[in-house]
């Protein structure tokens, strides 16, 4: 979307990211996938989902904010770090978007 100065960027902070760790992966996000890849603990796999809601919580805000001001690069920079970290948890849906 290229945003012209009379356009509103959509707000970033809209979106809800509290995550159900008990999801399957038609919700976009697997635990199965998670606890895979940290060798079966599932008490460090739910801590990892948490810490990531709240990291992209904060990630999200930022994002928000430099869309207000039209910060480009630093909105390429957030995004890139949200999908990072969601492909890192196995939140493909996730990923996908902020790509």
């Amino acid at each position: 979307m290229t945003q012209t100065s009379g356009d509103a960027w959509p707000s970033a902070v809209d979106v809800d990211v509290d995550v159900d760790v008990d999801a399957g992966a038609d919700d976009g996000f697997c635990i199965d996938v998670l606890v895979e890849r940290l060798d079966g603990d599932e008490e460090i796999a739910r801590e990892v989902a948490q810490a990531f809601v709240e990291s992209t919580q904060e990630l999200l805000q930022q994002l928000d904010d430099a869309m207000s001001v039209g910060r480009h690069e630093t909105v390429r920079l957030n995004a890139h770090s949200i999908k990072g970290a969601a492909a890192n948890i196995g939140a493909d849906a996730l990923a996908e978007t902020a790509a």
